[in-house]
């Protein structure tokens, strides 16, 4: 697909934590070496979301192209939701040919790269007990139905059998994988009539998260009570103290997945399972001072930049969002974002938006799951420079304008609010490592945005359809009095201005109340409609046509004279001719009229002259009828 190079796509979430991008990252960078496009479909979530806000984040396992892709990695730990790795399952199943590899966690019929941690929790709870001679060792676990939570809560608990040490049930507490629980874990904990002197946690979250409740209530680490905890994420360095962990090599894990990927599309055979070892990192959370004042500094540089980092991002995003506030079109979004003017890892951008029909963006607001058959980018930059894009159909992801020759790494997001799905935005990236925290608010951003232009356009057209009430008459859909009064002054008036003459014609059909009681009201309305159709054919310009009451009619010109207002005439009787000629009808529908035009020079009214063309008309009437009877007869 894209520039006939093999695709392999990626789905995961929260891509700007630390394990997901530094796995993206060394999976893109190995995929070009190898000349492979890269498509990265992500979103954002929380733990045990099941909100619709979402499921408007899942709806992206609907934008995969699963039948076009080489091979298919899911990383089904970053879903944080089982309805979610149930529902990518259901697709992979009904729509994949393709190989599919998860990482990290172990699924039946797919090839998985996996973490050796058999020995990795025991061999911290031998740390603590040979080392430090700990033996009331706690465990905080992650949720008991995860499956790597029971894995990790049973090495905790061989550990302990092999080493003969007791950990009664109060020693175990249920956590939840993130920095939620912390609080709970410290009352529970440090509560006991008997403390523990360590507390090995299931993951570095929930670790760092207890290491700073337990220091806001005074107590020392490790001094007063040691921790560890397990991933080695970005911020178990930075911690103070440094916290002992777990380390897997994700470099390592990315390696292999491209490698197994590499070897199927050759057609070599590959195990279905294979492993990366996790390995313990010792550093000064567990009572071992192995933490250099060089580490520490490292470390607190990374925080100082990570805080610049989120003020900087914090401010543009806050002046972005005040900016939107005057937005009138969604396709002015690119002058609010200007992200051309904000250089960093991407090098092309492009927000795509479904597309139907004609009219103003957002076009389509669909409820998940899906996405629009057809999409436009509303913005795009390539190189970061603005582009024109063409229309393409949503399989295909990227506008034609977009495909490059070499090796593509793209992001995909979606683009919603709530559940209600607008679109999505397409990122190249230019091979740089993102620090962008608030990526997810600033998509959020655009939803919101788009959500409320849509809701201004609806508004407005309905305020248009409302003026259009005011001012319109239903069945004709020519002006109404009020209309025409409003109009044909102002345009009277600017006629005076520039002593340009004008035309008032004052129409009356013959014979309505005749058709109505012999032949019916609806063959009086199409009688109606025939002679506000005869105005607007004989229109030579930006005349005003109104129904001004039940049978009466009115045009006003502008810079008219005696000429043109007969040809007029002539025009509207023609084609009142050929409709009697044709129609088959047991009735005629005519009318009569009467006509003035304005000295450019005087300052009579326009009511004036409307007077004087409705005398005349009224005088052709009685000429008529005394000539020819009943006018509306064959």
């Amino acid at each position: 697909m894209f520039n006939g190079r093999k695709t392999i796509g990626i789905i995961l979430f929260d891509i700007t934590g630390y394990y997901q991008e530094k796995l993206v990252n060394t999976l893109s960078r190995i995929s070009k070496e190898k000349g492979y496009n890269l498509l990265v479909f992500s979103a954002f979530t929380i733990y045990g979301s099941d909100t619709k806000n979402a499921a408007g984040e899942y709806n992206i396992f609907h934008l995969i192209p699963y039948e076009q892709l080489d091979a298919l990695m899911i990383c089904q730990d970053t879903f944080n939701s089982d309805e979610a790795v149930t529902e990518l399952c259901q697709l992979i199943k009904e729509r994949a040919t393709c190989p599919i590899i998860s990482i990290r966690a172990k699924m039946d019929d797919f090839y998985n790269i996996l973490v050796d941690d058999t020995d990795s929790i025991p061999s911290l709870v031998r740390h603590f007990y040979e080392v430090h001679h700990f033996t009331r060792i706690a465990f905080m676990s992650g949720p008991y139905t995860h499956p790597d939570a029971i894995f990790r809560l049973n090495r905790y608990k061989a550990a302990m059998k092999e080493l003969h040490l007791d950990y009664p049930e109060e020693y175990i507490f249920e956590g939840d994988f993130w920095k939620n629980d912390a609080a709970r874990a410290a009352d529970h904990f440090m509560n006991l009539p008997e403390r523990p002197q360590a507390i090995v946690c299931a993951n570095d979250y929930m670790a760092l998260s207890l290491c700073n409740e337990l220091t806001l209530r005074g107590f020392s680490i490790p001094q007063d009570i040691a921790l560890s905890g397990f991933d080695d994420v970005r911020d178990a360095k930075a911690n103070v103290p440094p916290l002992t962990t777990c380390w897997v090599s994700i470099e390592e894990m990315a390696s292999l997945s491209i490698d197994t990927i590499h070897r199927l599309i050759k057609g070599e055979s590959v195990d279905t399972c294979r492993y990366v070892k996790a390995l313990p990192v010792i550093r000064n959370s567990c009572g071992c001072d192995l933490t250099t004042m060089r580490d520490v500094s490292i470390a607190r540089t990374y925080e100082v930049e990570l805080m610049e980092s989120l003020i900087t991002h914090n401010a543009y995003n806050t002046f972005v969002s005040i900016s939107l506030e005057n937005m009138t079109s969604a396709e002015d979004i690119g002058d609010y974002l200007r992200l051309e003017e904000q250089p960093g890892v991407t090098r092309d951008f492009y927000l795509c938006l479904g597309k139907h029909g004609n009219g103003y963006y957002p076009q389509v607001k669909k409820k998940a799951p899906g996405f629009s058959k057809r999409s436009h980018s509303i913005y795009s930059l390539k190189d970061l420079n603005p582009i024109v894009t063409s229309s393409f159909e949503t399989k295909n992801l990227l506008p034609p304008e977009a495909i490059r020759d070499e090796p593509m790494c793209v992001y995909f997001f979606p683009i919603h609010y709530l559940e209600y799905n607008f679109g999505y935005v397409a990122a190249l990236s230019n091979g740089g490592e993102s620090d962008d925290t608030l990526f997810h608010s600033w998509l959020s951003l655009i939803g919101n945005t788009l959500e409320n232009a849509r809701i201004r356009a609806k508004n407005q057209a309905l305020l248009e359809k409302l003026n259009a009430l005011y001012i319109q008459d239903f069945l004709t859909k020519l002006y109404n009095r009020r209309g025409f009064e409003q109009f044909a002054e102002d345009e009277y008036k600017n006629a005076r201005k520039n002593h340009v003459p004008t035309m008032s014609l004052s129409i009356d059909m013959d014979n309505l109340k005749h058709i109505n009681d012999v032949y019916g009201h609806s063959h009086g309305d199409l009688a109606l409609q025939t002679i506000a159709n005869a105005m607007q054919a004989a229109c030579q310009g930006e005349e005003i046509c109104a129904r001004i009451g039940g049978d009466e009619f009115a045009v006003f010109g502008y810079d008219y004279s005696t000429v043109m207002a007969e040809e007029y005439i002539a025009h509207f009787q023609k084609y009142l001719d050929d409709f009697n000629a044709e129609s088959n009808l047991p009735y005629v529908v005519n009318a009569s009229l009467g006509y003035s035009i304005s000295d450019p020079d005087s300052t009579l009214s326009r009511e004036h002259y409307m007077k004087i063309s409705d005398d005349l008309l009224y005088q052709n009437k009685r000429t008529r009828k005394e000539k020819f009877g009943n006018l509306s007869q064959r």
